[in-house]
């Protein structure tokens, strides 16, 4: 009878996890939380630059078709909003007609960052 509570003794006190243990737990979640936040921003602003990218990249293809098509753009050009992000297309210049321009605004400062560094040259 006596061997047996000292068992149950001996293993109730050997159950559990200290203090130390669980706070290692909770630092190694919070680190791994604020990592998968981080890359889950970055991502979500390299999917904005690549749709901002195919977007100028469609309306250059447009511009660059009506102004072999028609000889020009027209005087006002273009405006289109998508997202909250404006598109202008209009021509560069009255004495140069064979060159356009694409104007966008609206985008944060890192997007338009990963804009400009993901342009094909």
């Amino acid at each position: 009878m006596k061997e047996d509570f000292m068992n149950e003794t001996a293993i109730s006190t050997q159950a559990g996890r200290s203090m130390v243990e669980m706070l290692g737990v909770l630092a190694i979640i919070g680190v791994l939380s604020v990592s998968g936040i981080a890359g889950y921003r970055y991502g979500i602003e390299k999917y904005q630059a690549n749709e901002i990218i195919d977007e100028v990249s469609k309306r250059a293809i447009i511009a660059a078709t009506q102004m072999i098509q028609q000889g020009e753009l027209g005087s006002d050009g273009f405006l289109k909003s998508v997202n909250g992000i404006t598109y202008a297309t209009g021509l560069a210049s009255a004495e140069d007609d064979a060159s356009f321009f694409i104007d966008v605004t609206g985008l944060k400062e890192s997007v338009c960052r990963l804009v400009l560094k993901n342009l094909p040259a």
